[in-house]
């Protein structure tokens, strides 16, 4: 596929989702054996896992049997969600609807290859 025009900027992989079907000894796993700590856990169970150093996307641990983004390997970041949502939709991309957050929103997308994926980021100002 080749963009219609130039694309908005994707800036980094935020997050890496890992959906397993025990998420506490997961965690435990990934802290004892590599160190990783603990940054939050959500009232689902859901856990984020960051490096010491915190260098490198966050690390997710979730339930994929409640997840509802449990089709999804990792995220894309972008300052202007808007504008990718539009702009990945006017090229075709099976992109789904925006799911609004406090201060952020995200929307899952298929690949060419039908892989899913997700685009997080900040709301516009706009809104």
């Amino acid at each position: 596929m080749k963009p219609s025009k130039r694309a908005p900027s994707v800036s980094l992989i935020g997050v890496v989702f890992h959906h397993v079907h025990d998420v506490e000894r997961m965690r435990d796993f990934y802290c004892s054996a590599m160190g990783l700590r603990e940054l939050w856990k959500s009232n689902d169970g859901a856990t984020g896992l960051v490096t010491r150093a915190r260098k490198g996307p966050l690390f997710i641990i979730d339930n994929k049997q409640i997840s509802p983004d449990s089709g999804i390997e990792f995220s894309l970041e972008t300052d202007d969600i808007e504008s990718v949502h539009r702009h990945m939709r006017s090229n075709g991309v099976d992109a789904g609807e925006i799911r609004h957050f406090d201060n952020s929103a995200l929307f899952h997308f298929t690949d060419e290859d039908g892989y899913g994926l997700m685009i997080w980021g900040a709301k516009s100002q706009k809104e």
